[in-house]
């Protein structure tokens, strides 16, 4: 399950109640006489949002434009409507408030000229009065891109913030800037004008005050539609038999491994850039190419399945093939969606003896870099190419920092005999070498045995001074076979799962450490934390990395670990 979209703010940190938001997003726009009001969901159940808005010095802001909005809203920049009603103005000891807020979470936004803050609030019926903490006038940031279209296809996107009034424009040549924002963790949409192009979202864009922020390049996919596959010349269906999963219902937004063979594609018709993928009712499916490899007979290919019955062996996939001149459609950002709460996907698929880098298959574009890996050997993984580490020196890390999350999800797969253990994953606050900090990470044990580990804060949130929270295993883990392995915080606690299966859980705990850091993967410090290994460093093969800020259900992962695992046959060709 994917929870709602949140907002990770350095000076404010609420524990919202989620409320079922109202279809129409415009809606909650009512302008009314005296104090703001605003509509946020379809409850009667109202509340008054209060705060101040201060100088860094402390004195009162006076005069100063706040402006209240839901934490959905995007500005509506393709008809010009103007956005009123949700605004008002400090008084002259620097307080505001808006009245008769409907239930839902809303962002604060103090402006004045260069300066601004932003802050979170929640109504969720428990109380008359919310009070938000002061709004600090500090100076603003920007942030800047270009959004690169297909060759051929019509320019033109607007980008838009969630939760505020920002927007912009592209120019002709597909830049932009958002100036005037406040310092923050904020999420994206970038919408293009023309229709056969679809929109993408990027979560978790870090702004800090009076800098800005280049996001580079941000690619833009031909849209899921427009094309007639009666003039492809070859098609199959393949069958996904969720039988042996062991559990029923669905899963949704499910990124669903796709091998073809000889016995089941016929690759001397097909060049991979005509391939498209669509579901039992035509409609065509995101999908990635990993791998495309006519000559060995072999591919592995990634599908984004809208939803999947379990215990069913119905249901089936249909592949077209054999188109002249066909573009590729193949887009990882389009399957492992920042919308689906995707941080990152490395499937460490280099060449051998490349340059260490493995590009991040999600939207994210947070490409993984190694340390001591350019003339190490790759290894054959679950799917395509894997990584091997030697535990002595080698090591990866994401290029980017993140904004550590409460609810998430992570896996990956390992193989290794070692008996020296060794971290697996861990979120850590330096990109390199020791980090001070250490949270969120699953490590083996001499033993073999596997640990899941989070350190919530104290109660004056310090996020080193808190008393670390471990699940772990019983069996050992270092047979040499490949193994799946997810740790997961969420509403329902903190878990533990080994190919496939919940094995280790704790109820009580549902947060970790506030801090922004870097995903370290095969190496990094513990500190202070139990059943620690001989070495920090781990040895043996690693594949197929997902960090995301969703909380999967126990269906989902068990799903993965049978679609993903060696000799799976969750996917096949019916004869």
């Amino acid at each position: 399950m994917v929870s709602p979209r949140s907002y990770r703010l350095p000076r404010l940190r609420v524990r919202t109640a989620w409320v079922a938001i109202a279809a129409a997003a415009l809606a909650f726009l009512i302008a009314c006489d005296g104090p703001t009001r605003v509509a946020g969901g379809a409850s009667e159940t109202e509340a008054t949002i209060a705060g101040r808005v201060s100088a860094p010095d402390g004195t009162p802001a006076a005069g100063v434009k706040v402006r209240l909005r839901p934490t959905y809203f995007l500005a509506d920049t393709l008809t010009g409507i103007p956005v009123s009603g949700t605004d008002t103005i400090s008084e002259p000891d620097g307080t505001f408030r808006f009245q008769s807020v409907f239930l839902g979470d809303y962002t604060l936004e103090a402006a004045d000229g260069e300066r601004g803050d932003l802050a979170l609030a929640s109504v969720d019926g428990s109380q008359s009065l919310v009070q938000a903490e002061s709004l600090v006038l500090r100076l603003t940031t920007s942030v800047l891109g270009r959004v690169v279209v297909p060759a051929g296809a019509a320019g033109g996107a607007y980008v838009r913030v969630f939760g505020l009034d920002h927007s912009a424009k592209c120019d002709s040549n597909g830049r932009f800037i958002l100036e005037g924002m406040p310092t923050g963790v904020f999420d994206l949409r970038i919408t293009p004008v023309s229709p056969l192009l679809s929109s993408r979202s990027m979560l978790g864009v870090t702004l800090a005050s009076g800098a800005s922020n280049d996001l580079g390049d941000i690619p833009l996919a031909p849209a899921l539609n427009g094309e007639d596959y009666s003039t492809w010349g070859d098609s199959v269906r393949v069958y996904v038999d969720t039988r042996a999963v062991g559990v029923t219902g669905n899963v949704a937004a499910f990124p669903l491994l796709v091998r073809l063979d000889r016995s089941t594609f016929d690759f001397s018709s097909a060049t991979g850039l005509d391939l498209r993928v669509a579901d039992a009712q035509g409609r065509r499916l995101a999908y990635e190419i990993e791998r495309w490899d006519p000559l060995a007979g072999k591919a592995e290919i990634w599908v984004r399945c809208d939803t999947l019955q379990l215990g069913d062996s119905t249901q089936y996939l249909t592949l077209y093939w054999n188109r002249p001149g066909a573009a590729s459609r193949s887009d990882g950002a389009a399957v492992f969606d920042t919308a689906d709460g995707y941080e990152g996907v490395w499937h460490l698929d280099r060449a051998a003896g490349g340059p260490a880098l493995f590009r991040d298959a999600s939207g994210q574009g947070n490409d993984g870099q190694g340390d001591g890996l350019d003339s190490a050997a790759s290894a054959a993984g679950v799917s395509d190419l894997g990584q091997t580490l030697d535990g002595v020196a080698q090591d990866l890390h994401t290029a980017k920092a993140f904004s550590a999350p409460d609810t998430f999800t992570f896996s990956l797969w390992f193989k290794t005999t070692t008996t020296n253990g060794g971290k697996l994953i861990g979120f850590g606050n330096l990109q390199s070498g020791a980090s001070r900090l250490n949270d969120r990470q699953i490590w083996m044990d001499n033993q073999g045995r596997i640990h899941f580990g989070v350190f919530p804060e104290d109660s004056l949130g310090q996020p080193d001074h808190g008393v670390n929270k471990m699940v772990s295993s019983t069996l050992a883990y270092n047979d040499g076979q490949w193994h799946y392995v997810a740790g997961r915080l969420g509403p329902e606690g903190q878990c533990l799962f080994l190919d496939g299966e919940p094995i280790a859980s704790d109820p009580t705990v549902h947060e970790s450490s506030h801090f922004s850091g870097f995903w370290r993967i095969g190496y990094d410090n513990f500190g202070n934390w139990e059943n620690l290994p001989r070495s920090h460093w781990f040895q043996g093969d690693l594949d197929e990395i997902r960090v995301t800020r969703a909380d999967w259900s126990d269906a989902f992962i068990k799903m993965a670990y049978k679609n993903q695992k060696p000799g799976s046959t969750l996917v096949s060709k019916k004869k």
